[in-house]
């Protein structure tokens, strides 16, 4: 089993992407961090996550086709996630399972694609189908508290934040850059000259969770430049208790460097 974020993205899938290719024919590959694509169609979206020894793999093969016009209007993509990508729309860029294997994809055929992967990745043969258990569902019962309440939804809103935080004469801006392990997006509260509140979000892969809090209350305090900041992340980033995978200091900072360059008087 692969320790950290940075090694377990491309063992899985780089198996995955072999599999469909040998299942069925067509020249899939492992994209760098998260995508398995074909021919620069993404057909695999991932996530990951690794706490207390814990690794959750989240593969999402999209099997069906979808309404993508449809689809690129209710998620338009920010300028700034697609730079890298040859195809830069949702259109152009979703594909499907059935559309590159040529037929249609039953739960069966799903279920031993999925078991061939599994085995070539991870070499264990004998995989068998478990039930839940009760400290899982307690577990559900609690995740599912936590996430669909109004105060884990918005606790990373600027409403949330800055609430009783603000003065005439602080100044607040925005930041978008792109890194390799996802989008990122920076928010700085100036207050002479100083970063009074940073939020921190993006769609990258931290581990712990929690080190996207811990790296906001590092920012506080620190000098609103660019050379201040970097300094400041990259001694975070050298942590050993902190894994950004495919995300550097630079990257961290480019959104903050737009961000600093975008600061406007706050609205009180």
């Amino acid at each position: 089993m692969p320790d950290t974020t940075t090694e377990a993205f491309p063992k899985v899938l780089t198996a995955f992407a072999e599999t469909l290719a040998k299942r069925y024919g067509f020249p899939a590959e492992y994209r760098p961090l998260n995508d398995v694509q074909v021919e620069g169609r993404k057909l695999v979206p991932t996530s990951l996550k690794i706490e207390n020894g814990v690794m959750t793999f989240r593969i999402v093969i999209n099997v069906k086709p979808i309404d993508t016009e449809l689809a690129g209007k209710i998620m338009p993509m920010p300028p700034e996630k697609v730079k890298d990508k040859v195809l830069k729309d949702m259109t152009s860029r979703f594909t499907c399972l059935e559309r590159e294997a040529g037929k249609p994809i039953d739960t069966a055929e799903l279920e031993a694609m999925v078991r061939e992967a599994t085995i070539h990745a991870f070499g264990e043969d004998t995989l068998q189908k478990g039930a839940v258990i009760d400290v899982e569902r307690g577990y559900a019962d609690e995740f599912r508290a936590e996430y669909e309440s109004d105060d884990w939804l918005f606790a990373k809103s600027e409403k949330t934040r800055f609430a009783g935080l603000l003065q005439q004469g602080d100044t607040v801006g925005l930041g978008r850059a792109k890194a390799m392990g996802g989008l990122i997006w920076a928010t700085l509260v100036l207050r002479d000259g100083k970063v009074l509140k940073a939020i921190i979000n993006g769609d990258w892969h931290p581990r712990p969770l929690d080190s996207v809090s811990w790296l906001e209350d590092s920012l506080t305090g620190c000098a609103g430049n660019v050379d201040s900041l970097r300094d400041c992340v990259a001694e975070f980033l050298a942590r050993d208790d902190v894994e950004f995978a495919g995300v550097t200091a630079d990257d961290l900072v480019a959104a903050m460097e737009i961000a600093l360059g975008a600061q406007s008087p706050v609205k009180l």
